[in-house]
């Protein structure tokens, strides 16, 4: 843990985290316990920060709320320590206890104060009066503060304390946030979701209308750009064009039954993808009726037999006839179509 962690915080911040537990606990052990106890945290958390010293800033707002939860007493412990710490605890005892961990932080030599107020929320004018009375204190008892960052950069993790924090570090679960957990189930969840609408456009697009919607726009498009070119006077029903698409072509289409009364003003034969297209241009209602090669078409086997489409102000049905499909489009909206079939299917019935 603690050679992955050190990938995380430089060692000599490190050694910065040391100084600050000391100098707030008086204690070895309660210092190494509680920086072993962050370190898993400061580990889960590095991706958030882009650099060492961010890191190490919040490593160290971390360590002092954990040293909080500790409740150290103010005086010193029995343990011997090396000058100047006890007379730094001296004085940081002597401020307000609100203040402690930031005038602790700043002995350390290596953050500056505009990093210590944002750190502990603290007020600008509040920090400058302790930090003054402190360095006071601190000159009084023969420790200007350089000579303090002098003394202090000798206080270093030992060899022994190194081991001691990885195999404890080692032995800590990394904490995670409840949010994390959350996020994490609401990212996959998403992902789930994502792939799913993905699967359901793609079938959505290659679906018998998307495709017939694609389609009925190109005949459009084909029986315009044709202008009068191959018109044919044909005046008769759907169900008597048989004769006329054999002369010309396409032979074994049977039309199918809710076609067969549509009235047909025109005929003609145009080439499509290849294929025949044969188009009949209806007047009452104004619209177009199509027979083209169903293998032209490359509508997918499933629910392609029959069905309804659109484009813009066009409405269409198209039915399967053999080898064929035949698509009836009306310039109407879909309702308007589908009175006109059931008006087409009445006069069948009777008959």
């Amino acid at each position: 843990m603690l050679s992955s962690t050190m990938e995380v915080i430089a060692a000599s911040f490190m050694d910065d985290l040391y100084r600050f537990a000391l100098l707030s606990t008086g204690d070895r052990g309660v210092a190494l316990a509680c920086i072993a106890e962050v370190l898993p945290e400061a580990e889960s958390n590095a991706s958030l920060w882009r650099t060492q010293r961010h890191r190490f800033l919040w490593t160290a707002r971390l360590l002092a709320l954990r040293l909080a939860k500790k409740n150290v007493p103010g005086a010193p412990s029995g343990e011997t320590l090396p000058s100047p710490l006890p007379e730094l605890r001296t004085a940081l005892n002597a401020a307000p206890p609100d203040l402690r961990p930031s005038l602790a932080l700043h002995c350390t030599g290596d953050v500056k104060s505009s990093e210590v107020i944002q750190l502990f929320h603290l007020r600008s004018r509040e920090w400058r009066v302790a930090l003054v009375k402190f360095r006071e204190q601190m000159a009084s008892a023969g420790f200007p503060e350089e000579r303090v960052h002098q003394c202090l950069s000798a206080v270093k993790l030992s060899p022994e304390e190194r081991l001691l924090l990885e195999v404890s570090a080692t032995a800590l679960p990394v904490r995670r946030r409840q949010w994390d957990k959350a996020l994490a189930v609401a990212a996959v969840f998403l992902g789930v979701c994502v792939f799913l609408g993905w699967l359901g456009w793609e079938r959505w697009r290659d679906s018998p209308s998307v495709l017939m919607r694609s389609h009925m726009e190109s005949f459009l498009e084909v029986n315009r750009s044709a202008g009068i070119t191959g018109l044919e006077a044909f005046e008769g029903r759907a169900s008597e064009s048989q004769d006329w698409l054999f002369l010309h072509g396409i032979e074994g289409v049977r039309m199918p039954e809710s076609f067969a009364g549509v009235k047909l003003a025109a005929a003609r034969i145009l080439q499509w993808n290849g294929s025949p297209l044969a188009l009949f241009p209806t007047l009452s209602p104004p619209g177009l009726l199509v027979v083209v090669d169903a293998e032209a078409l490359h509508l997918p086997e499933e629910n392609s037999e029959s069905g309804r489409s659109s484009f813009a102000d066009w409405s269409g049905a198209w039915e399967s006839a053999g080898s064929y499909k035949v698509l009836w489009m009306v310039q109407s909206d879909a309702k308007a179509l589908e009175q006109h079939l059931r008006a087409l299917s009445e006069p069948a019935q009777a008959r």
